[in-house]
């Protein structure tokens, strides 16, 4: 079975390890890229990434949290993740997070569209959802170039109102 999922585009897709706190720690460590509680140390980042892990731990290939590395320079540029929806486990949710200075390359697009076919030919899920703030238009716009479309608004997630969007996968 495929524990790693390459781009096209020069992305590699593969589940994170402890080994990557430092990476990781670049992402969920900078309060621009998560506003909603950026991790205060290297210690938090590193529960949080116990967590993610945990929560994906025994569940069908490519459901995991997904560190995003450029294959030319071996850069880790991001978190694309598929996870169970924390609102209803019965669904999937693909969600992304880039550190800052990928912003803009075009990363997040083509990792989950990497992430959403490999979980469409491998899972049989009749839609993906994503749970985006309002303001972040650049996820929205991101949710939009992949096809989802929004059907909720101020649906409660993580304290705050989300746009929840989804994607017909049948």
């Amino acid at each position: 079975m495929a524990t790693i999922i390459q781009t096209a585009d020069g992305l590699t897709l593969r589940p994170w390890t402890l080994d990557d706190l430092e990476a990781f720690h670049a992402i969920w460590g900078d309060p621009q890229v998560i506003t909603w509680g950026a991790a205060a140390d290297r210690a938090a980042s590193r529960a949080k990434m116990e967590q993610v892990i945990a929560r994906c731990a025994g569940m069908r290939w490519p459901v995991a949290w997904h560190r995003a590395t450029e294959r030319t320079t071996g850069e880790v540029v991001g978190n694309i993740c598929l996870q169970p929806a924390p609102w209803d486990t019965s669904e999937f949710e693909i969600g992304w997070h880039l550190r800052r200075d990928a912003w803009g390359r075009g990363h997040a697009t083509t990792g989950a569209r990497a992430l959403i076919a490999e979980a469409v030919a491998r899972l049989e899920l009749p839609r993906i959802v994503c749970a985006i703030l309002p303001s972040n238009h650049r996820s929205q716009r991101v949710a939009t170039r992949l096809g989802f479309t929004r059907y909720a608004r101020d649906f409660p997630h993580g304290g705050l109102p989300h746009d929840l969007l989804e994607l017909q996968c049948r």
